[in-house]
């Protein structure tokens, strides 16, 4: 630590992890410092192999994967062991840009009219307003950059907004979330996948994890995919797409929030994108199904397995709208894409290199 100045400043918190802005004592351009206890961390986490696994993926290629700067051990002020990763101060998460973005929703009598406005943007009482060809510049850089650590035959098994982070410039730098709305296309910032914490890497993890019997507790709330949800340990690669899908969907949706987001709950704030979450899995696997319809054996076939999914009656399910009506901000073919991305069948979902082919 004594490559650093004195003056750290705490910047943000993950399970086990805690991320400080430093300034470099050569006088270089500030850092942000990732500190882990790797001794006390759990599986699936292991910023040992994040490490490891951040150096092997800087490459020409990686322009949209986080590039580590350096990384070394330690040990705090009470002489505990600790893993320090120097990266670049990206300071802007695609969970704040989206908040930024998030407008409240003006009622009845208001300067808009709610007429205007989906229901869904009148029950979460919030109207997105990220710019539509910024929102394709962060997908685009989101699957491109699951495109190569896929070719490396990584799974983030983390993607959301907050490990979604911003190469800005000074002219797109702003207050308010890091981007400046009236930038043109060409000026937007470049988005970056962060936080390889619980990435699986072949073959089996570091012989923790088999690749028919991963650890399915990962992923964050309303990005988890159904396999994940139902305990499936033999995903792949699709469990990216599915979570990367739902990004996809949020940028494009009436109100910034996720797609499975418990509106109700919803404080329209940066956190995992503002959406409010479910006290439960169960709560969040109806949420799935009634908005993009009950699984069949056509559309599903390997959930046929499954036995808590045979013994559930859809008979109440509501029919599902459009896909379309949940992205209505979404070029047609754009629409047409997150919605294969969310497709039950991991078979049937495109691949990340696909998704834009």
């Amino acid at each position: 630590m004594n490559k650093f100045k004195n003056n750290k400043q705490f910047i943000a918190r993950g399970r086990f992890s805690r991320i400080y802005r430093a300034d470099p004592i050569d006088g270089s351009r500030a850092v942000a410092l990732k500190v882990t206890y790797p001794d006390d961390e759990r599986a699936p986490h292991n910023s040992r192999a994040e490490l490891k696994l951040l150096r092997n993926l800087a490459t020409p290629n990686s322009s949209n994967v986080i590039t580590v700067q350096d990384g070394f051990s330690d040990h705090d002020e009470d002489g505990e062991p600790i893993l320090i990763q120097v990266l670049p101060l990206l300071e802007y998460t695609l969970g704040a840009v989206l908040a930024a973005h998030r407008k409240p929703v003006v009622g009845l009598w208001g300067s808009e009219s709610s007429s205007s406005s989906s229901s869904a943007s009148l029950v979460s009482g919030w109207k997105n307003r990220l710019p539509g060809d910024f929102a394709l510049d962060i997908l685009q850089g989101l699957f491109s950059g699951l495109a190569y650590i896929h070719s490396q035959g990584i799974i983030h098994r983390d993607i959301k907004p907050d490990n979604l982070l911003f190469i800005a410039t000074d002219r797109n730098a702003s207050g308010g979330g890091g981007v400046d709305s009236s930038n043109s296309s060409s000026e937007w910032p470049r988005v970056v996948i962060a936080d390889f914490g619980i990435a699986w890497t072949p073959p089996d993890n570091h012989g923790k994890e088999p690749a028919q019997n991963k650890v399915t507790d990962v992923g964050t709330g309303v990005f988890r995919s159904p396999q994940l949800l139902f305990g499936q340990a033999s995903y792949g690669f699709d469990v990216d797409v599915w979570a990367a899908a739902c990004v996809g969907a949020q940028l494009y949706s009436i109100d910034g929030l996720p797609l499975f987001a418990n509106r109700e709950e919803s404080d329209g704030g940066s956190g995992g994108g503002g959406g409010g979450e479910y006290r439960s899995d169960l709560a969040l696997i109806a949420c799935i199904f009634e908005t993009l319809g009950a699984p069949t054996a056509d559309s599903w076939p390997e959930g046929q397995t499954i036995d808590s999914l045979m013994h559930m009656d859809f008979s109440r399910l509501p029919v599902p709208k459009p896909f379309s009506t949940f992205v209505p901000r979404a070029p047609k073919t754009i629409a047409q894409r997150i919605r294969a991305g969310l497709e039950y069948s991991p078979a049937v979902r495109p691949s990340s290199k696909q998704f834009f082919s």
